[in-house]
């Protein structure tokens, strides 16, 4: 049974590897080239949304915002671990903040939940960028494997959805449901934006890249790549 189960995975592995889209397989280099750019865009977008997510306050909050809030006690300006309300000059550590002394303090608890949970999500996303573009870098350049494929498709997609939703959630706490409270307006900052875009959006599609692209193994010449060749063989021939 267990040299079965080792043979069935072996299959499904290069099953796996072997698989992708011609379109693709035929811009290979250029495929990875725009996935590599791609990469380096998105990590300085997601930087971007780092820095006002994470920022106490000062030029980086009022710049790179997660979410802006109206009330009537002032317009308050916020990210993951701070809000502020610049026109009094006060900031308030998020976590610690007492939602009791507002005016809707089930908003400000609900925002408080949605906030705390993407605190963790956003700097994995970071970190996991960096073996992401390492991982770019090595099919690239011929050192490719169903390992590095497979951690390639993981981080890009799985990584990719994982943070969408994150940042869903923080839009549904302290976006969309502020809205829907009475005497109240919320809109989304730049810093959720460049966050989305650059740790979901373009994740996503430098995950689906990945995936559309053969593994290219030293010296194993792949049936897709075989298949080209031979087509552009008979192409001369016939000419």
């Amino acid at each position: 049974m267990v040299p079965a189960a080792e043979g069935c995975w072996a299959q499904c592995c290069r099953r796996f590897a072997d698989s992708g889209f011609p379109f693709l397989e035929t811009r290979r280099h250029s495929t990875l080239r725009a996935c590599g750019a791609l990469s380096i865009l998105g990590t300085f977008l997601a930087f971007l949304g780092f820095l006002g997510g994470f920022a106490s306050g000062g030029f980086l909050l009022k710049a790179l915002p997660w979410a802006t809030v109206t009330t009537r006690r002032g317009t308050f300006t916020g990210g993951i671990r701070h809000v502020c309300n610049f026109e009094k000059g006060k900031c308030f550590e998020l976590s610690s903040f007492d939602c009791d002394t507002t005016l809707d303090a089930h908003a400000c608890e609900v925002c408080k939940v949605g906030a705390s949970g993407a605190f963790i999500p956003v700097i994995l996303t970071l970190v996991t960028y960096l073996t992401f573009g390492r991982n770019t870098w090595k099919r690239y350049t011929g050192d490719d494997s169903a390992q590095i494929k497979l951690m390639s498709c993981f981080a890009g997609l799985f990584g990719g959805a994982t943070i969408l939703s994150v940042l869903i959630a923080y839009w549904d706490t302290c976006v969309r449901f502020q809205v829907a409270r009475e005497e109240r307006e919320a809109q989304i900052g730049p810093g959720l934006v460049c966050i989305g875009v650059g740790a979901s959006l373009l994740k996503l599609v430098c995950g689906a890249l990945h995936l559309g692209l053969p593994v290219e193994e030293p010296g194993v010449e792949k049936p897709l790549k075989a298949g080209i060749e031979e087509a552009k063989t008979n192409d001369v021939s016939t000419a």
